[in-house]
């Protein structure tokens, strides 16, 4: 196989890290929190509602958005310009799929018409491929990573690949794919080697969160265990002091107890 030269690795890497999920904001920011006292103040703008939902969207706070954007899913048509009703449709569902609500997702992209804009037709095709091996629909999740490939240079299609890939492992729709991507190379030595170096950084990405993850796992257990070490003597300390506790109670129940007995005691003997 053809190695590649540092521009193309570097493009491939870039690839790997577009197709990593983003994490969300550790906070609100600033313009969240202002449209979302404005939406407060206006419930049922649909203009706020947009804005928010853009704000929530952008900062990854992928539940947040699709909270406040479903409440404009039926207004969709009140928008005044095509591009403004496609990308709200489109935030909607990159929502739901991002909130892993798939057969919700589902339903909404059903509901965007096939825009007249290739780059807009291009975006839809990308996302629907995604949502529809998110929802184990192999044979239409296919028909899209197809339309959203084909024609394309080879670079746009393995970022597609990249991005769609694991919803199409789970869909069990990968093979098939790779072999579309293959077709696309048509034995380009240079492009196969990029699907190549691809699967195999994937491959170590993946080795390499499962490694962390299992690491994840035991330390807590080491932390545990450290923190009990740690504090064995206070907790020895504490135990010595509620059993001198427990031993006086029992003594003072058996005080109580044996006076008693010694009362009747006495009335037997008197009797």
């Amino acid at each position: 196989m053809k190695t590649l030269d540092n521009k193309d690795f570097a493009s491939v890497e870039s690839h790997v890290k577009a197709a990593e999920k983003l994490a969300a904001a550790p906070s609100r920011t600033n313009s969240a929190q202002v449209a979302k006292v404005a939406l407060e103040q206006d419930p049922f703008n649909l203009d706020l509602i947009e804005d928010l939902g853009r704000c929530y969207s952008e900062a990854s706070h992928w539940t947040q958005a699709r909270n406040v954007m479903m409440r404009g899913r039926h207004r969709v048509k009140e928008l005044p310009s095509e591009d403004r009703r496609f990308n709200f449709a489109m935030r909607i569902c990159e929502a739901e799929y991002q909130s892993k609500h798939f057969k919700d997702a589902v339903a909404v992209l059903e509901e965007i018409n096939e825009p007249s804009d290739p780059d807009s037709a291009f975006a839809r095709a990308q996302l629907a491929c995604r949502v529809y091996a998110a929802a184990k629909q192999k044979q239409r999740a296919l028909k899209e990573f197809h339309r959203a490939v084909g024609g394309r240079e080879f670079d746009v299609a393995l970022r597609t690949w990249c991005l769609a890939r694991l919803d199409l492992e789970a869909a069990g729709a990968l093979e098939t794919a790779k072999c579309m991507m293959e077709r696309l190379a048509d034995g380009d030595e240079r492009f196969l080697a990029q699907l190549g170096t691809l699967e195999d950084l994937v491959t170590a990405e993946n080795e390499t969160s499962k490694t962390a993850a299992e690491s994840g796992r035991s330390a807590p257990l080491w932390r545990k265990l450290r923190t009990w070490w740690a504090t064995l003597p206070l907790r020895l300390q504490r135990l010595s002091s509620r059993a001198d506790g427990s031993m006086r109670q029992c003594w003072r129940a058996w005080s109580k107890f044996g006076c008693v007995v010694g009362q009747l005691l006495q009335v037997d003997l008197t009797c």
